[in-house]
């Protein structure tokens, strides 16, 4: 009976540990702002991405890539650590901790163009009624673009002609460039190569965060270490990870919500409306009695006309 008792505790001490071992985390990618090559260099990225989070943590990590919204909200739940479009990440802010931001030469946060084909007009107003095409995301993007490049004046769908989206930007910059789409959104630094329409303020890159409760204690620091040194190219504006700054992870949110149309409209009142009209004197010629001048009154042309109303209005 005694030697029963001891083999099964041995069963035991050798079971338990393959067990703990078996146990693994995932982190994935749903960040259709960064233009990878293709689904293969995503997926190539966020592998090295657990190898660090592994040998960082002494756990398993998996890493997962996702192009599409619906499928990364599907996967979600299984998910412990995410890195996402910062659009994306402060339209969820719940249960996500952030820890670090993927970042570039210029930092944590880059400027972003709307622009269209080579040799496209460089004037936005050119553009109403014409197609605009954005990453599929949060819709953050599209408050963004209402409020700084057109003012909160006109909605999007009210301005362009059609709003598309794409699944990446790797898609949009293809769609403008084969005619299928007149603009997109993209990075500074996508922008190479084509016509740029506007240049909005600075706004986030890609944040890093926790999605689940599994991770605490001693391993979270691991883990936040790990993710604030990530030397991982993830394209060409991304080189590294730097610590989480809460103000340029929330930056295209704010200019969505502080930028205030400030332009007033009124009629315009005729009875204080002045046209100037000139006056020239005429002497009399070979008259020995001084007479008062006749008055020949001038209009102004056309031309200088149209110039003062349009002053006017």
């Amino acid at each position: 009976m005694k030697r029963i008792v001891l083999l099964l505790l041995s069963l035991a001490f050798c079971v338990t540990p393959s067990l703990a071992s078996a146990q693994s985390y995932v982190v994935a990618i749903f960040a259709p702002s960064i233009d990878f090559k293709d689904g293969a260099e995503r997926n190539e990225y966020v592998s090295k991405v657990a190898a660090a989070f592994s040998r960082a943590t002494g756990l398993s990590w998996n890493g997962q890539a996702f192009a599409r919204a619906s499928d990364f909200e599907s996967a979600r739940a299984n998910v412990d650590v995410v890195i996402v479009d910062s659009d994306y990440y402060i339209s969820k802010l719940s249960g996500l901790t952030p820890l670090a931001m993927l970042s570039g030469s210029s930092g944590v946060s880059r400027r972003m163009h709307l622009i269209a084909k080579k040799g496209a007009s460089d004037k936005l107003y050119n553009y109403r009624g014409k197609r605009l095409v954005l990453v599929s995301g949060s819709g953050q993007n599209k408050k963004f673009l209402e409020a700084t490049a057109l003012a909160n004046e006109a909605s999007l769908g009210s301005y362009f002609g059609s709003v598309d989206e794409a699944r990446d930007v790797r898609s949009a910059l293809n769609a403008v460039e084969l005619g299928k789409a007149d603009l997109t959104l993209a990075y500074d630094g996508y922008a190479s190569g084509f016509t740029n329409v506007y240049t909005s303020p600075s706004v986030g890159l890609p944040v890093i965060a926790l999605s689940s409760s599994r991770i605490s204690g001693a391993t979270l620091e691991k883990l936040k270490s790990a993710a604030k040194g990530l030397g991982i190219s993830a394209s060409s504006i991304i080189s590294s990870s730097s610590a989480y700054s809460a103000g340029e992870a929330a930056n295209m949110r704010n200019a969505s919500s502080s930028q205030k149309t400030t332009m007033s409209y009124a009629l315009m009142d005729t009875q204080t409306t002045r046209v100037q009209v000139y006056s020239t004197p005429l002497l009399p010629k070979r008259n020995p009695l001084t007479l008062n001048p006749a008055m020949v009154y001038t209009g102004p042309t056309l031309n200088s006309l149209d110039k003062k109303l349009d002053r006017k209005l």
